[in-house]
């Protein structure tokens, strides 16, 4: 059951009967790729490039595992 105020009928007439035209938000498919200028690399081939020391974004997982681990409640799980 739907608690009352939550349903389709709390809101507006307009808002439930209004007919949206999907075209204008329609992509055309050429434009769904996105590729990077060359130019602005300064290197040739990756294998000029050195070695990273470490993976892009750990540190952040990291946080983001110790966090979950320090939440103490019930439906939080790891």
């Amino acid at each position: 059951m739907v608690p009352e105020g939550t349903g389709l009928k709390s809101y507006p007439v307009s808002w439930r009967c209004s007919v949206v035209d999907l075209d204008m938000y329609r992509v055309p498919w050429e434009k769904t790729r996105w590729t990077c200028d060359d130019a602005t690399f300064n290197f040739q081939c990756t294998d000029e490039l050195a070695p990273l020391d470490r993976f892009i974004g750990q540190d952040r997982a990291l946080e983001a595992i110790r966090f979950g681990l320090e939440v103490d409640k019930p439906g939080y799980n790891l």
